[in-house]
């Protein structure tokens, strides 16, 4: 009885062993895994990386950029530099309450269709992510632009899925932290958004305009020699157009 006691003994400590190896294994695998994907990450706070890097790709020389709030700037281009392209915004904005009396949606819709091919850069949209947290109403998007992606993080993603990232019980973006949606429009979709909006004419700024904000918020562009406007028309008729241009001196230090 003592050797077949000693057997048992010795056989389950070696599958206890092989339980510890095994977890030991698993540990190891899930802790490299999940410090791979922290490596990965493109987004730490927002995806504020990947937005500076699509803007630089993607953005001509002297392209404009919007986000709906001045503290949008904080990550870029204020820490991910987006050279020779501009940030704007329509105004700096507090609570719900600024942004229904300040008209902040309407100078954004404003903007977009005085510059329409101006990207418009949202961090984590409520009204698409979370609509019950949506206390602000957006502008109507599929009316001003004809294109949208989305940039993500499969790092983050992945660390969202597998549980590992502290998302807190209160901070419901925290998410979508490396959601951002990108809306645009190109030179050659603005014929189609203007019969999509019921308009004769459209209209777009060459790449050799700069762009300026002045310190009462108004928008303006720039040129020191000459720069190019192109306006189009949709019919198969001929028609008569008339353009209002309004054109001040730039201030010093603008140029």
């Amino acid at each position: 009885m003592a050797s077949l006691g000693t057997l048992f003994s010795a056989r389950f400590q070696k599958i206890g062993q092989m339980i510890v190896a095994s977890a030991t294994v698993l540990l190891v695998v899930w802790l490299g895994m999940n410090a791979w994907a922290v490596i990965q990450l493109q987004s730490r706070g927002s995806n504020f990386k990947s937005l500076a890097n699509w803007v630089n790709t993607n953005l001509p020389k002297n392209g404009i950029y919007c986000f709906f709030n001045g503290y949008e700037l904080r990550g870029v281009p204020a820490f991910y530099d987006t050279p020779e392209r501009f940030a704007t915004f329509p105004i700096t904005w507090s609570t719900a309450a600024d942004y229904k009396n300040y008209q902040v949606r309407e100078r954004m819709i404003s903007m977009f269709q005085r510059f329409p091919t101006m990207v418009y850069a949202e961090y984590q949209p409520s009204d698409i992510l979370a609509p019950s947290r949506a206390d602000v109403q957006p502008v109507p998007r599929n009316e001003l632009f004809m294109r949208q992606l989305w940039l993500t993080d499969p790092a983050y993603e992945k660390l969202v899925k597998w549980k590992t990232l502290p998302l807190g019980d209160t901070q419901w973006n925290n998410e979508f932290m490396d959601r951002v949606l990108i809306s645009y429009n190109l030179p050659e979709d603005l014929p189609e958004l203007a019969r999509r909006q019921g308009r004769v004419f459209y209209h777009f700024f060459g790449d050799d305009w700069r762009y300026y904000k002045d310190q009462q918020m108004n928008d303006w562009l720039l040129t020191s020699t000459s720069a190019s406007l192109t306006v189009g028309n949709n019919s198969d008729q001929p028609a008569l157009a008339r353009l209002r241009i309004l054109v001040a001196a730039a201030p010093k230090g603008a140029d």
